[in-house]
């Protein structure tokens, strides 16, 4: 076996297969394209131009033969899409002979393509901004250039380090020349700075109510306080008597049913624990009933002694905090 001759094979193999495979490739994308135009030509005459237009625009996608952009043209210029037509038009005239006789044809194309066309010049106002950066329907551009746009509605937004977005929208008819004067937005104002919020505990003092003396009588809120502390206070006398003759008749029943020297039956027994029971609600009823008559009739002495005329006025006032809340009342002592 000759070494030289396996060496040599194995390169010649590869090329071989690599350009069987591109021939493949080209084959299936001309067959795609062939497709692609086969259903666009079909789609245009039922008169369904978006479905046609959209076959020739994806052929053109894969190849940029002279039919396919020629019928890429006749969609481009049905949509408005000028600028988009003229780079066609320049593309086929790029794959013609200089002698082609069909080489007018497109030059005359071209010229009625370019008259659609929009000229647009952005004029920008420029201050101390170190970097600006001018967009045109979403796409950077250079300010200060000549550009071919599509007739139609459009967007300029003018950007800069520190300054809001300025957007600038305008319209522009076929062969319309514009000139667009667009500037800054305004400076970016630093957020204020957060403040300490106070978390000590408030205290405040709220007058509610000052009691003035009103000429042939007025208001008497410690009257009416010392009124209502003393009916309840009489509330809890009344409930003390009560408990008192329930205490004694549960005296009578147990001495009835428990005969001196005897054994006390159940029922006596009964008394017996009806009575004691009652013993403690009872001492609590006299004392808190005693308390708030007192106090209610303390009440009712400050309010008539205030009532003379010239007599410094009561006056009652809440301190309220974050856990606590209180009453201050000031007599006229």
């Amino acid at each position: 076996m000759v070494p030289w001759r396996s060496s040599s094979i194995l390169p010649a193999a590869v090329f071989i297969s690599a350009l069987l495979w591109e021939r493949t490739s080209l084959a299936d994308t001309e067959a795609d394209v062939l497709a692609l135009l086969a259903a666009g030509d079909e789609a245009k005459a039922a008169g369904n131009w978006d479905a046609a237009c959209g076959k020739f625009r994806e052929a053109a996608s894969l190849s940029q033969g002279a039919g396919v952009l020629q019928r890429k043209i006749t969609c481009d210029e049905r949509d408005g899409r000028f600028v988009e037509a003229v780079e066609s038009v320049r593309r086929i005239l790029a794959l013609l002979e200089p002698e082609s006789p069909r080489r007018t044809d497109f030059e005359t194309l071209l010229g009625a393509l370019v008259a659609k066309t929009v000229v647009l010049e952005i004029e920008l106002t420029k201050d101390d901004a170190a970097v600006v950066t001018v967009r045109l329907d979403g796409a950077t551009v250079a300010p200060g250039t000549r550009l071919s746009i599509n007739p139609g509605k459009h967007k300029v937004v003018v950007e800069a380090e520190g300054r809001m977005p300025a957007p600038f929208e305008f319209e522009v008819a076929p062969g319309e020349t514009k000139r667009l004067p667009v500037s800054l937005g305004p400076a970016i104002t630093a957020a204020p700075e957060a403040q300490e919020v106070d978390t000590a505990p408030l205290v405040s003092v709220k007058p509610i109510r000052n009691v003035e003396p009103q000429p042939g009588g007025g208001s008497h809120p410690l009257l009416i306080a010392g009124i209502a502390t003393g009916g309840v206070g009489a509330l809890g006398l009344v409930g003390f008597a009560i408990t008192g003759g329930m205490i004694l008749s549960a005296d009578a029943d147990a001495a009835a049913a428990c005969p001196p020297r005897e054994v006390c039956s159940q029922a006596g027994i009964d008394a017996v624990e009806r009575g004691s029971a009652l013993l403690l609600p009872n001492n609590v009823l006299l004392g808190v009933g005693l308390g708030l008559v007192a106090v209610g009739g303390a009440l009712i002495v400050i309010d008539l002694a205030t009532a003379e005329e010239g007599a410094p006025s009561p006056s009652v006032a809440v301190l309220t905090g974050w856990s606590s809340v209180g009453a201050v009342v000031n007599l006229p002592f």
